[in-house]
């Protein structure tokens, strides 16, 4: 394929992806033929193609299929922005979002085409033999999210140096900045000269150390941290001219190992050394729904509730059998510029400029050869020959569908679940947060990371918890609320994909995915009662939906974070599953 056919092609991938999720989220209807849909919008333009709608309400649309008509005229649709133009009005875009939108559009097609031809010849079994690094650098990203590469900020240069599938690894700058404007916190199991062994082989760090001693920089005054390239040449130099002009903050430059971005660009994993710790860094660009910045009262406190989470579950019988890790983050600093911390509704990237969370890397926790990691939201690969990894990996388990996917259930999705139950404790479980250890290729455990933010506390147990350190900066909800930290964040974001694959590319039934689910949610409720707010078993769910939140707010700055927003109820996979599990059973 040449560059215009492939051009068209992710165009049009694009536009199939907009069209299953603005009819998730509600955003258009269209009338249906059998297998064949026809969307009509206000600005004359209609929409034809095949599709069919999942068990959630979702439509997986054939991209080949999509014709665009207007005033009579028939064609292939070559253009996403043009779909996007042809339904401003359904998606109440006003110009200035709309214009922004394609900016972030443009910018998404340009990394879909990189990232097409890097997997054009890559088969999914290929992935389960690569490093977690190599893996995410052909994965396709958030799969709910309408757009998710725009990176607004970054040009393509930037793109090729730092983007999870083209970066071939780069050192990071590191600044000395004084102790008295940091605000940091250590684990007790590791020292701030292991944190730079994490980063510095002994030569490089000998070398680091003798530039502090020839620049008369005492570690009693001042702590080492990394910053990323490309926040030091774009933000750091010139945002904090007048610290470093008065030696607050002292560039070491660019030096030690080599590092790689992770598919949420942000964190790192050491290439020079593979068994380090990954690093966690702001960079100040727009992707999917936010600023990728890094809020100073989330890095203290998931140093201490990482912690104390280990020790205090430790004990729990469930969690034990199903093999349930904490991946720790080790250590964290932040810096808020002084001036701009005076300005306490500023926009919250000004108060995310500089920041460090060390974290334990999955591979870590693979203790044999027979072992494996990996972040849950790559089952969502599937190769050019519509084989899926999560397939792959059922085939090399030895085990049928059934068997694996009860093993992932029992060993994820329950103890996911249990922590809500029996501990209040919730964590976004989308497809990067959640890890799946794997033992010959069957789901074997769970881990859980990233405690920044997306780790919340229900507000029946928050006083349970009052005596460990900083955690009120972990947010609360009622329960009601909260399970949709598991269900919208892995059901829905997660599971959602991975069952239409399979009745996709499988010929396994959606509906006997969730009667699997079910089987494992019953047996769960029948020992431990979860409360009805909460229970997987209820008939429906709240539908939250993302993409509409971005046509609302647009692009301009604010304080907060944007929060996601509510559609029509769900009726829920789960329950479908386990009344159809009753029904054959009668």
């Amino acid at each position: 394929m040449d560059l215009r056919e492939i051009t068209i092609l992710v165009n049009q991938k694009l536009v199939a992806k907009a069209l299953g999720e603005l009819y998730y989220e509600e955003n258009i209807s269209a009338a249906q033929n059998n297998e064949l849909y026809k969307l009509e919008l206000a600005s004359g333009a209609s929409y034809t193609f095949k599709a069919r709608e999942t068990i959630w309400t979702s439509l997986i649309v054939d991209p080949n299929s999509l014709l665009r008509t207007k005033e009579g005229n028939s064609e292939q649709i070559t253009s996403a922005a043009q779909f996007y133009i042809d339904a401003q009005e359904e998606l109440e875009l006003s110009d200035i979002v709309l214009a922004n939108f394609l900016e972030e559009l443009n910018n998404t097609v340009v990394r879909d085409i990189h990232l097409f031809n890097k997997r054009k010849n890559i088969l999914a079994k290929d992935l389960i033999g690569m490093t977690e690094i190599e893996r995410e650098s052909y994965l396709n990203g958030h799969p709910k999210a309408l757009l998710n590469k725009g990176r607004i900020g970054w040009n393509q240069s930037d793109s090729s140096h730092y983007s999870p599938e083209e970066s071939q690894g780069f050192k990071l700058h590191w600044l000395a900045i004084r102790r008295e404007n940091l605000t940091y916190k250590l684990s007790d199991s590791i020292s701030e000269s292991e944190l730079l062994d994490e980063s510095f082989d002994s030569e490089e760090k000998s070398k680091l150390l003798q530039e502090l001693k020839k620049k008369e920089i005492s570690l009693d005054e001042y702590m080492i941290i990394p910053a990323h390239p490309w926040q030091w040449d774009n933000i750091i130099q010139t945002q904090f001219n007048l610290e470093i002009a008065q030696s607050e903050i002292i560039h070491l430059g660019a030096r030690g190992d080599l590092y790689r971005p992770q598919v949420s660009l942000r964190t790192l994993s050491n290439i020079s050394r593979k068994s380090q710790l990954d690093i966690k860094v702001p960079l100040t660009i727009l992707n999917t729904s936010a600023i990728r910045g890094l809020p100073k009262k989330y890095i203290q406190i998931g140093v201490t509730i990482s912690d104390f989470l280990q020790e205090y579950l430790s004990s729990d019988s469930l969690l034990e059998n199903a093999n349930f890790s904490i991946i720790k983050e080790r250590a964290g600093a932040s810096y808020v510029s002084s001036y701009f911390a005076q300005i306490k509704d500023a926009p919250y990237r000004y108060h995310e400029y500089i920041g460090i969370t060390w974290r334990q890397s999955m591979e870590s926790l693979e203790s044999s050869p027979e072992e494996k990691t990996l972040m849950t939201g790559t089952m969502l690969f599937v190769d050019n020959n519509n084989k899926s990894l999560v397939a792959e990996l059922i085939e090399k388990s030895g085990l049928d569908k059934e068997a694996w996917l009860s093993l992932y259930f029992n060993k994820v999705v329950i103890p996911l679940y249990h922590l809500q139950s029996s501990y209040g404790i919730s964590l976004v479980s989308h497809g990067q947060n959640i890890v799946l250890k794997l033992k010959n290729h069957a789901p074997h455990g769970v881990a859980i990371k990233d405690f920044g933010g997306d780790l919340r506390i229900s507000n029946e147990f928050k006083d349970k918890y009052k005596a460990v350190e900083g955690i009120e900066n972990i947010g609360n909800l009622p329960a009601a609320h909260l399970i949709h930290d598991l269900y919208t964040g892995h059901m829905v974001t997660l599971m959602r994909f991975v069952s239409a694959i399979l009745e996709d590319t499988e010929n396994f039934p959606e509906i006997k995915f969730y009667e699997l689910l079910s089987r494992e949610v019953e047996k769960y409720n029948n020992e431990y009662h979860p409360s009805k707010e909460i229970n997987l078993l209820r008939e429906k769910f709240e539908r939250v939906i993302i993409n509409t939140v971005r046509f609302q707010i647009g692009y301009g700055d604010s304080s907060q974070r944007p929060l996601p927003k509510l559609g029509t109820d769900l009726m829920n996979p789960i329950f479908l599953g386990h009344k159809s599990r009753k029904k054959e059973n009668e």
